[in-house]
């Protein structure tokens, strides 16, 4: 079975086993590969250690599989990978670059990297590696077929020089040159000398040879360096690989010799201050090593060898018993490491003949600690095996096994300093991380609470732009509906004759008689006789219609409004002021109470009105009847509100020329619509046109009380929910109108049923003359109380309600209902 390449690289990665598997063949594949194939794996594997869902195992294998293919040297494989996924690799690489490399990979995928002990140990790895490769890379494919520096070697530049550590181990490198499939070059360049110094170095234990092995290391730096800068410019990357572990194990080993030469320094000093001799003779150039030589070494000197220096003529030398084969004190002096063979690398000095002993000299014998060309002469005596008793003490201070103790605890020390400085840097780090994070929090907590009442507002206006819109749609209904009415109205009137009206018979409803409710307008009947006179009839405003005769008076508040109807009677030049104050004050407060009453009741016309709510709108029929013989010619009606924008209302006809004789009537009808809370009563202006212009100011009934609701509960529920509102009240004490009895001015509490009326009967926690009131709108609360004072003239009225505007609205209605006019 075959797979796509893009499927054998999801597949190699899912365990180590198919790793193995699939990795050789994705190799062999990509050697020859075209474009297009290169672009599927990379492209594959980039997705699979950028994606969140790989687990940190995954991205690893991801990329030991990038570099093993990378290894075919495939030009077209080599070029997308530096335009593809070589950035993303950069970015990961530098991350927290200023901490140590575990702290870097336990945090470089986030959450999954810490998740487990598999996860953690595989995300420290990737981090490690990905570094090692990049270097790799960066020595491998430095140079592009230009001879120009690739991207590769770029980057990893870039990535140093922004402060990322890179390993140095040659250990790590040889691990990873191991995954290394292609053919390997031949090495040109060889520096078997340099290795042997370098194994010597690794094998010595004596700081005087190591200070040599410095100074030889120092003479061959040189010659390296120039050789790896060749290998580079001839892009030779087995010797570049070669010449890169030269380099780094001369630098271990010039760091070491340092090392023990401070040391060394140190004990020299302490072994001076201690020393008893009060008098010290110069050494001679020949005899001893230089100073600066001496310095930088970091080995302890033996308090018997400086001592009998001191006693003796300080011309020779003498070696310590425990550190040197008997053999020195026995053959014949030598010279190791003559000025004629050190190719310059040490001081010179002058040539001695007797260099070797070839008879004497033995062949186990190991070279001399000195730096310079030292002599040992024959005559010289032999250290004595047991010093003086006055140096035991100094000799016990300053013992290898002392200075090895202290050493190892110094060690520790600096280990645990370092590890110190390097955890007070991550805290410090995580510190400023998570100030920074709680700083952007609460600016995007500030822009959300700015972004949030941004679009409240929004909302609060847009519904106010629907209401608004849906407003003037249905006005602009009405008005066609208008138009077609007047047209109609207009062609009916060519066929109109003067006509009156009978009388019914007594039997005869006297509302019906009136408002004519059933009937159809009368610009659609047929015009009867009339049968017989009869005197005019009025109703009184009571709950019950009476009726009675009542006085003409030809006092009425008829006047002229010129210019209003364009009549051309004699009156034109006259005018007439419209009354301020409306002429329906009692009928208005009886009108709250009902739902078809009588607003207006003169000699001449009677103003009627039936209402019917359907949910936040009100139909309101206005019928106005004449009641003198003196037909009315004219109506015409203006509504002072009906721009409010609260209630807003509109009213049709707004003007009507039919004649209206005796007994007859018309009708208008207005539309109300509840949009916000207001306490304003709707006004009407009636003009009515006999031979004058009689006009009137007249209340509405339409106020925000006719969308309240009676509220349905126990009487016990709703003193607990009084109580509820204790803070949130309006209370005043008014002047009560005249009243009957509490049952009268109940029935002008109540608003037809708007609000639900108790008293002490219901609620015993009431006061004898006091009654409660309760309705909602919406899913606002109002309750009011009136308790009627002693003397009978005055209550005190408290009203409650969690929304202000609503309580003080609803307030001045409902005490408008009980005040005495």
């Amino acid at each position: 079975m075959t797979h796509k390449p893009v499927d054998m690289v999801k597949l190699s990665i899912s365990s180590d086993q198919d790793y193995q598997r699939y990795t050789p063949l994705l190799i062999d594949l990509t050697k020859s590969a075209k474009l297009s194939i290169c672009k599927d794996i990379i492209s594959q594997i980039k997705k699979i250690i950028k994606s969140k869902s790989n687990p940190p195992p995954h991205k690893l294998r991801a990329l030991k599989l990038l570099n093993s293919c990378m290894t075919v040297q495939n030009i077209d494989f080599l070029t997308f990978t530096q335009k593809k996924i070589l950035s993303r690799l950069a970015i990961l690489a530098s991350h927290k670059k200023e901490l140590s490399l575990e702290l870097r990979g336990e945090s470089i995928f986030g959450k999954e990297s810490s998740s487990s002990v598999e996860n953690r140990a595989a995300s420290i790895e990737f981090i490690g590696t990905l570094l090692e490769y990049i270097k790799l890379w960066a020595v491998e494919y430095g140079k592009s077929s230009d001879k120009s520096d690739s991207t590769f070697y770029t980057t990893f530049i870039k990535l140093k020089d922004n402060g990322v550590r890179f390993p140095t181990k040659q250990a790590t490198r040889n691990l990873i040159r191991e995954e290394r499939k292609g053919p390997i070059a031949k090495r040109q360049i060889n520096f078997q000398a340099v290795e042997d110094i370098l194994k010597l170095c690794d094998e010595n234990t004596d700081v005087l040879l190591a200070e040599d092995y410095a100074q030889m290391l120092k003479g061959h730096k040189n010659d390296v360096e120039n050789a790896l800068q060749d290998a580079m410019n001839t892009n030779n990357s087995v010797d570049i690989e070669y010449l890169l572990g030269i380099m780094d194990r001369m630098t271990a080993a010039l760091d070491t010799s340092n090392h023990r030469g401070f040391e060394k320094y140190d004990n020299v000093k302490n072994f001076q201050s201690l020393n008893c001799s009060p008098v010290y003779k110069p050494q001679s150039p020949s005899i001893f090593m230089s100073q600066k030589s001496e310095i930088s070494s970091r080995q302890h000197i033996d308090i018997y060898e400086s001592d009998y220096r001191s006693q003796e003529s300080f011309n020779t030398v003498a070696l310590p018993n425990t550190s040197r084969p008997s053999t020195y004190t026995s053959n014949p002096p030598f010279v190791i490491y003559p000025d004629n063979s050190r190719n310059s690398m040490f001081p010179s000095s002058q040539p001695n003949p007797n260099i070797f002993q070839s008879s004497q000299s033995n062949h186990n014998m190991f070279p001399s600690s000195q730096a310079n060309s030292i002599t040992f002469q024959p005559n010289i005596p032999k250290m004595p095996t047991q010093p003086p008793n006055r140096h035991n003490t100094v000799s016990n201070i300053f013992t290898p096994q002392v200075n090895n103790e202290k050493d190892k605890i110094d060690h520790i020390l600096s280990t645990l300093r370092l590890e110190n400085k390097q955890l007070k840097e991550a805290l410090d780090y995580a510190k400023s991380q998570i100030q920074e994070r709680d700083e952007a929090l609460q600016k995007l907590n500030q822009s959300n609470e700015e972004l949030i009442s941004q679009i409240d507002k929004l909302k609060e206006s847009f519904f106010d732009t629907e209401k608004k819109l849906a407003k003037y749609v249905e006005r602009e209904q009405i008005l066609a509906e208008a138009h077609k009415c007047i047209e109609i109205l207009e062609n009916s009137k060519k066929y109109k004759e003067n006509y009156r009206i009978e009388l019914g018979k007594n039997e005869e409803n006297k509302t019906d008689l009136l408002f004519n409710l059933d009937s159809e307008p009368l610009a659609f009947k047929k015009p009867k006789k009339k049968l017989e006179r009869r005197t005019t009839f009025d109703f009184s405003l009571d709950f019950m219609f009476s009726q009675q005769e009542k006085p003409y008076d030809s006092q009425g508040p008829t006047s002229v409004l010129p210019h209003l109807f364009d009549s051309s009677s004699s009156s034109e030049d006259e005018s007439q002021e419209i009354p301020s104050q409306p002429a329906n004050d009692l009928s208005f407060r009886m009108g709250n109470c009902l739902e078809i009453g009588i607003l207006l009741d003169t000699e001449t016309f009677q103003i009627g009105f039936r209402i019917q709510r359907q949910s936040f709108d009100l139909i309101c029929c206005i019928f106005i009847g004449n009641k003198s013989s003196e037909p009315i010619k004219e109506i015409s009606t203006e509504l002072a509100d009906v721009n409010m924008e609260a209630m807003p209302m509109i009213i049709h006809p707004l003007k009507t020329n039919e004649e209206i004789f005796q007994n007859g009537q018309t009708t208008m009808i207005i539309k109300v619509q509840f949009i916000k809370i207001t306490e304003n009563i709707p006004k009407m202006i009636v003009y009515i046109k006999r031979k004058d212009i009689e006009s009137n100011v007249i209340k509405l009934p339409l106020t925000i009380i006719r969308f309240i609701e009676g509220r349905q509960e126990l009487p016990t529920s709703l003193w607990i929910e009084w109580k509820k509102l204790v803070f949130e009240e309006d209370n005043c004490v008014v002047k009560l109108a005249r009243f009957n009895n509490a049952v009268e001015m109940c029935s002008f509490l109540c608003f037809g049923g708007a609000f639900r009326i108790y008293s002490k009967k219901e609620i015993p926690d009431l006061l004898p003359l006091q009654v409660l009131g309760a309705g909602m709108l919406t899913d606002n609360i109002i309750m009011f109380t009136v308790n009627v004072l002693e003397n009978g003239e005055q209550a005190n009225f408290v009203i409650r309600c969690r929304n202000t505007a609503l309580r003080n609205a609803v307030g001045n209605i409902v005490k408008s209902q009980i005040i005495s006019i």
